[in-house]
């Protein structure tokens, strides 16, 4: 990532809203407003553009057998196995499609690489290819995701339950499954996590830095000559008025709308609260409100189930 990419994630961050659970919400904006207002330093900024370069040129190794990233891989022979999911040792009928990361629309090779994100279509193409495959009877998605951005997960919800209606699928859940990630992933027939683990945060966010008084402090004053009444609404240096927080207010409602819609529809016996107070359980919290058919040990006894 560079200097350059900056402003698209500000873009995301506090232009857009993001279901996304508070505290990953909260920690990138830490991340981001530093640099957006001119504190962080040249060399800062710099060294995330080092940071970047090395780690491509390096990707990740899993030793284990759950990959991080649904991508194709080189077979032992040296074949390229074109595939965007794995499938259990010895069970050829069931693709294993990983889900980790923040969910982003159009994320490129550094953001998911580098930083923690995961393409909406990354995640789409691999459905694509497990339903078409005729070999393929079952779809365990692999969750761990604080959720993300809200452009992009009600159409991959759509593909989810497409999925549910063609093939047998399930959710495994041994870290965090919450927000845009359950939007999605609760479209899936059947949910498994550990106790531990944690799940919700059913709601939607949407941040406006109104940075106008600060600029008034540095004797600086915007003016902006738009064509639309609310052309300029969240414009950095330009103050709220009460009809630009209705309006926001009105995207963050529309989005929330068709999230709590789509979990009440695929989770028709989750409590009244889990809907409507964006709280995250445990596993075992989760299991006695309604949002997940069981809780197991690990991957080892989950595997077991499928």
């Amino acid at each position: 990532m560079n200097a350059l990419q900056l402003p698209l994630l500000f873009q995301a961050v506090f232009c857009e809203p993001v279901a996304l659970e508070v505290g990953h919400y909260h920690s990138i904006a830490s991340f981001l407003l530093p640099r957006m207002t001119g504190q962080a330093s040249a060399a800062d900024l710099a060294a995330l553009g080092d940071v970047s370069a090395a780690m491509a040129d390096k990707p990740h190794k899993f030793g284990h057998q759950r990959s991080g990233l649904a991508s194709p891989r080189y077979r032992n022979d040296g074949s390229l196995d074109t595939r965007y999911y794995n499938t259990l040792e010895g069970r050829p009928e069931v693709a294993v499609i990983p889900w980790r990361g923040v969910m982003a629309k159009g994320a490129g090779f550094l953001q998911e690489a580098c930083m923690g994100m995961v393409s909406h279509d990354r995640l789409s193409h691999a459905i694509h290819q497990a339903l078409a495959d005729k070999e393929i009877t079952s779809i365990v998605y692999d969750i761990s995701s604080p959720g993300g951005s809200v452009v992009g997960t009600p159409e991959l919800a759509a593909l989810v339950k497409r999925s549910s209606e063609m093939k047998q699928t399930t959710v495994f859940v041994d870290h965090m499954m919450a927000s845009a990630a359950v939007y999605a992933g609760s479209q899936a027939a059947e949910i498994y996590i550990t106790p531990s683990a944690k799940i919700g945060s059913i709601g939607t966010i949407l941040g406006i830095l109104d940075d106008s008084v600060r600029m008034q402090m540095e004797g600086l004053k915007l003016e902006l000559f738009t064509a639309g009444k609310f052309k300029g609404a969240g414009s950095s240096g330009r103050a709220l008025s009460e009809a630009d927080r209705a309006y926001f207010q009105s995207i963050v409602d529309d989005a929330n709308d068709g999230f709590v819609a789509a979990v009440k529809q695929a989770r028709p016996g989750v409590a009244k609260e889990v809907l409507t107070d964006a709280k995250v359980y445990t596993g075992t919290q989760a299991a006695k409100h309604g949002l997940v058919d069981g809780v197991v040990s690990g991957w080892e006894e989950f595997v077991g189930l499928v």
